[in-house]
């Protein structure tokens, strides 16, 4: 059942019960050239017959003479196969491939280095040749590589039936099937090495060396495997057969076995002859020596049927052959045929193009009853028929073949059997040989799985692969899974998953497992299983060790070395496979500057440390443990902290000398006075500092500048205005660290004085402001010009001191300037001088052992001025014309008099200082009233015009706006032409304002007139 399950595709095969020679038959040998050192031998006919050896030899026979052929090649030829006389092939060492085309023989590409010991071919587009971890196969263009799935399998023999029907064997005690898909196991447990192998229909032939000191023939009937062991005790090196009831087997000592399909023979040549192979054609065999000798064994008469194959609906063709004869006369052929109709129906029958492709022969057929043919082949003449293939039987696997009951179950895989019930030659009973058809169920195919490779505690995993089946869908296929490992290889069973035909198997390996195991799929369609193994190599990976950290570690500045017993816990290699490791800790520290003894765990966990003297801080520790497997032998990292307290230590630093200064020196800045300044330690220096100033004498100072240092150690300070004296002044400095854990933040005080020497200050005072007189003015008394009369500060208010008055014009008094100690200014001026004189003042102390100081040096001005000149001008209001003529009176402590010119201007020169009135009165224009004057008075009088305020003033109108019945009058009178003038009886216009206006005494500015009523 082995070999059925191999099958891809539905066959039907009709096998030949053959008898095989006869083996009273005597082996004759050849005579053939000597010193030839032969391995395979190849006939097409008696006169066409080739030999092939060592150092690339091949020879040929036509009939009579051995010839020696020209070879590309040096290398040695191990085997031999023809399609026809024209395309021949040879294989051999060293990828060597030759083909012949009936005129000379030429290298082919095979692309391999590898020697090949083995060719077959199904025709010439379908040839295929076996080494060392190698097949290829040429399709008629080129030779190509076939997937075997493991290079280290040396093949020596292949043959085969068809294209998709192909064995092939070697040293590894396997039998290999090619179905034209791919290549899988069908047999093992065979001898180490098989050298020939030979198949004829559903029958599988092999052989090769001993087996536990035994000959052993292994023989597949078509349903199961025979292993039949031999007589004899030998290797066997050839195997060929003209059907499956007459096999040739070849080997050392001379040794020739043959079965006729019940019983194996052995008969014996040359007892030191090693037989390398054997060939047969025309019922004629041949097996040669490894010396050259070659022996020849001719064949008896008989007629066989053919083998077919195929599916349900399809059409054979059986043939039937005449062999192992020659007639010189045939007249005719007679052959009765008996079949079952259930499997077969027989619908034609045809003269093959072989033997008798001629035409000088007949068939005639009857085939009307079902399940016998009746054939009839005729001679138009007399003439002689070589053996070969001279009918075929055209029939059709039925369409209802296995579903109809006619058809059962246990007929699958099994011959059913096809008589030649009669056969007559010439007349002659002639020896028969029944077929068989048998109906066959392809197996199941398991495709494109391959064996998987992985690591140690990966996973899960998949194994993908691909079923099908020719007759069943792939839904109703029963498909199990199981390996050949420990039971606890997986964590859990193998499953299978996937849809359809695409399929894999789902594993999940147990922890810690490495090794290898083979894992079975099988498909079971009903009627067969497949079954297909994939290796499972799982790598070991080294397993990181673990450990479990401690706590984070916490301590002070400045404390003793650390040892921490049994720091790290639960400390181990890995799995229990890798107990032996050795193990270590690599610490990598983050701030590591913190230690004078940088942290490490020894293997055991403790941890070891030293702090740097005064370092403080956080240090992260990254901990890796490490075995020393070849990989992944590190731990996960882990982190922990050392924490070490700062501990503050005081501040310092060295101050300067003590400071003496004048009173009043202004603000001062001793750069860098303190010096050394520290914070503390070296790791304090990022601390902030400050220092803390105390005096015994803050009133020598400033409030606002009392004595301070900043953090550069500048130290600042001012005294108090005028103030003089000494002060212990403390200074302290202060940081920012704290006083936890018992630090110290502030230094020890340092003292030093500030000594502020007396200095005489100026007197001061605040004078008053310019003076400006008239002249003439007499003796001048301002008392309290010069105000707040200081000798200087508080405690030089008993000093003496007195003004200091000079001037740039002494000519202008007769008294100079001078300021008495309470402020007042006196002086006397010329009689009748005028001027500007800059006076100077200022006061000085008189002390006694001591500079002399003066105050500020003040100036100011006495002016001494003329009487004041009073000027103006009047104008009319609507048109800004000047109004001449105008009579003005300044009265007052004395009385002036003037008039306006033609422009309207007046001048009131030196004008005593007092206060006066100024009245202007109204003359007419020569002597009367003027012509504008009395056209205004015209117009306002008819009522056409409204005289403007200047107007009115001018033409004597009063100031309710009525006109003087006498102006009227005159003004009516001269209109109307009975005067000439307007002078007559009023000589001159006078008019009065409402309001008197009083100027200053100092100056008489000019007067100007704004509205109506004021000037």
């Amino acid at each position: 059942m082995i070999f059925v399950k191999r099958f891809r595709t539905l066959a039907i095969f009709i096998c030949i019960l053959f008898c095989g020679y006869s083996h009273a038959a005597n082996w004759n040998e050849i005579n053939t050239p000597d010193g030839f050192y032969c391995y395979d031998i190849l006939s097409f006919s008696h006169q066409n017959i080739y030999v092939v050896g060592y150092n690339g030899s091949i020879l040929h026979f036509n009939g009579n003479d051995w010839e020696k052929m020209s070879t590309p090649t040096r290398m040695p030829i191990w085997s031999i196969w023809g399609a026809d006389p024209e395309h021949i092939y040879a294989v051999g060492g060293n990828g060597t491939i030759l083909f012949y085309n009936g005129l000379e023989w030429a290298l082919m590409d095979s692309g391999t280095r590898q020697w090949l010991y083995d060719i077959w071919g199904a025709d010439s587009e379908n040839i295929y040749a076996v080494g060392a971890g190698i097949i290829l196969k040429f399709d008629g263009n080129q030779w190509t590589h076939m997937m075997i799935g493991d290079d280290r399998k040396t093949f020596f023999t292949i043959w085969g039936n068809n294209d998709h029907d192909i064995y092939a064997a070697g040293d590894f005690g396997k039998i290999y099937h090619y179905n034209g898909l791919g290549w899988t196991e069908i047999k093992g447990g065979l001898a180490n090495q098989i050298w020939g192998i030979w198949t004829y229909g559903v029958h599988i032939f092999a052989a090769g060396n001993l087996k536990d000191n035994q000959t052993f023939v292994y023989h597949f009937d078509g349903v199961q495997w025979k292993n039949k062991e031999l007589s004899v005790k030998t290797h066997l090196w050839g195997i060929w057969g003209s059907s499956e009831n007459d096999v040739y087997l070849v080997g050392d000592s001379g040794t020739i076995v043959n079965f006729d399909g019940q019983n194996w023979q052995t008969q014996t040549v040359n007892e030191n002859a090693r037989l390398r192979s054997v060939w047969g054609n025309q019922g004629t065999a041949y097996v040669l020596a490894e010396n050259g000798s070659i022996y020849k064994k001719e064949a008896a008469f008989h007629i066989q049927l053919g083998h077919v194959s195929g599916h349900a609906g399809e059409s054979l063709r059986i043939p039937i052959s005449l062999t192992n004869t020659t007639m010189i006369q045939m007249e005719g052929i007679d052959i009765t045929i008996d079949y079952d109709p259930n499997i077969i129906s027989i619908q034609d029958a045809v003269l093959s193009d072989g033997i008798l492709s001629d035409k000088q022969y007949t068939l005639e057929a009857e085939l009307s009853k079902p399940g016998r043919a009746v054939l009839v082949i005729g001679a138009i003449k007399d003439c002689s028929v070589a053996s070969g293939v001279m009918a075929y039987l055209v029939c059709r696997v039925l369409d209802d073949i296995g579903r109809t009951g006619d058809f059962k179950e246990n007929q699958w895989n099994t011959p059913q059997a096809v008589f030649v019930s009669k056969a007559e030659i010439n007349e002659n009973p002639a020896s028969v040989h029944n077929g068989s058809v048998t109906v066959m169920n392809f197996p199941p195919i398991i495709s494109d799985i391959s064996d998987l490779l992985v690591s140690e505690d990966q996973g899960p995993f998949d194994i993908p692969f691909t079923i099908h089946d020719t007759e069943s869908s792939v839904d109703t296929l029963t498909i199990t899974v199981d390996h050949n490992g420990p039971s606890d290889f997986f964590k859990e069973p193998l499953v299978v998953t996937g849809l359809y035909a695409h399929r894999s198997i789902h594993m999940i390996p147990t922890a810690d497992v490495n090794g290898q195991t083979e894992i079975q799929i099988s498909v079971f369609d009903g009627i067969n299983t497949t079954k297909e193994t994939v290796l499972l190599t799982i790598q070991p990976v080294n397993d990181p060790p673990v450990f479990i950290k401690g706590d984070n570690i916490t301590i002070q500045e400045d404390d003793d070395r650390q040892v921490v017993l049994n720091w790290a816990t639960g400390i181990t290699s890995g799995p229990q496979n890798e107990k032996g490791q050795s193990l270590s800790f690599i610490i990598e520290t983050l701030n590591g500057s913190l230690f004078e003894e940088t942290p490490q765990i020894l293997p055991n966990g403790t941890l070891i440390f030293k702090s740097q003297p005064n370092a403080f801080g956080k240090a992260e520790i990254e901990i890796v443990l490490e075995d020393n497997g070849a990989q992944n032998n590190r731990s996960i990292k882990q982190t922990f902290v050392i924490d070490i307290l700062p501990v503050n230590d005081p501040p310092a630093f060295i101050p300067g000398e003590n400071i003496t200064l004048l009173e009043d020196a202004g603000f001062q800045t001793i750069t860098g006075w303190a010096k050394s300044i520290v914070a503390g330690n070296a790791f304090e220096t990022s601390q902030g500092i400050i220092f803390k100033i105390q005096t015994d004498n803050d009133t020598l100072f400033s409030p606002q500048y009392l004595p301070e240092i900043n953090e550069n150690g500048d130290l600042t300070f001012m005294s108090a205005p005028d103030s003089f004296g000494s002060a212990c002044v403390s200074a302290t400095i202060e940081d920012s660290g704290g006083i936890e854990h018992g630090g110290v933040s502030t230094s020890g005080p340092h003292l030093f004085t500030i000594t502020v020497l007396p200095v005489n200050d100026p007197p001061s005072f605040l004078p008053g402001t310019d003076i400006s007189i008239y002249k003439n003015a007499g003796l001048q008394s301002f008392e309290n010009w010069a105000t707040k009369i200081q000798a200087g500060p508080e405690n030089e208010s008993s000093q003496a001191f007195h003004f200091n008055v000079t001037t740039n014009s002494a000519q202008l008094f007769d008294i100079l300037p001078n300021i008495s100690l309470d402020g007042t200014l006196t002086f006397t001026p010329k009689s009748d001088a005028t001027g500007n004189a800059q006076v100077t003042a200022y006061l000085i102390d008189n002390i006694e052992n001591e500079k002399s100081q003066i105050s500020a040096v003040e100036r100011f001005n006495i002016n001494i001025s003329d009487f004041p000149t009073v000027s103006g001008s009047i104008r009319y209001y609507s048109n800004n014309l000047p109004v001449g003529n105008v009579n003005l009176i300044l009265e007052g402590e004395t009385q002036y008099q003037t008039q306006t010119d033609d422009f309207g201007n007046y001048v009131f020169a030196d004008v005593k200082p007092g206060n006066y009135i100024l009245t202007p009165k109204k003359g007419d224009d020569l002597s009367g009233l003027s012509g504008t004057d009395a056209s205004s008075i015209f117009r306002h009088a008819s009522e056409t015009h409204s005289l403007s305020c200047y107007e009115m003033i001018a033409a004597d109108v009063t100031q309710s706006g009525h006109i003087g019945g006498t102006d009227a009058s005159r003004v009516a009178r001269y209109r109307a032409g009975l005067t000439k003038c307007l002078n007559n009886n009023c000589l001159e216009w006078v008019f009065t304002p409402e309001d008197s206006f009083a100027r200053s005494s100092l100056n008489a500015p000019s007067i100007a007139m704004n509205g109506c009523q004021k000037w």
